[in-house]
Parts: structure tokens; C-alpha cells; sequence
């Protein structure tokens, strides 16, 4: 008997807009997810990770932020 992929179960089916103002439906998990929301939100211009909005509730999932790499390739 097969395992499911624990992956795949997590992902789900959903309509959502496109920059050209449609839409079209995509089968995305939470990563994605909070991706397509952030890049809709930051009108479709900017990278999620260089979010300076502390008051969304999807902040602290945003990704790493380009002043942190800038951090890490310094400290090294």
C-alpha cells in the first residue's frame, strides 16, 4: 500500500486574479499561497521579501528580506 505524499495533501485547487486583471485557477500550498497574496497586495511590481508593512498579518512569512541576505553575505 502507497503513503500519500504528505506535500501533496496540503496542496489545494483555487481561482485567484492575474496582473492583467483575470483570473485563473491554480493548485498552490501555503508557501504559494502567501506569495500570490503578497505580490497582489504589492501591485504586482514587487518581490514579497522587501515587504515593509509590519502590520500584515503575513509579515513574519513574507520570506527573507533582501537586508537580511545583504546581513548574511556580510558577516561571512
Amino acid at each position: 500500500m502507497k503513503k500519500g505524499n504528505k506535500r501533496g495533501s496540503q496542496l489545494r485547487t483555487n481561482r485567484v486574479r492575474t496582473k492583467d486583471g483575470r483570473s485563473k485557477e491554480l493548485r498552490y500550498g501555503r508557501k504559494q499561497a502567501v506569495h500570490t497574496f503578497c505580490t497582489e497586495c504589492l501591485g504586482w511590481e514587487q518581490n514579497p521579501a522587501d515587504c515593509t508593512d509590519p502590520m500584515c498579518p503575513l509579515y513574519p512569512f513574507r520570506g527573507r528580506t533582501q537586508a537580511t541576505l545583504r546581513g548574511e553575505r556580510g558577516a561571512g
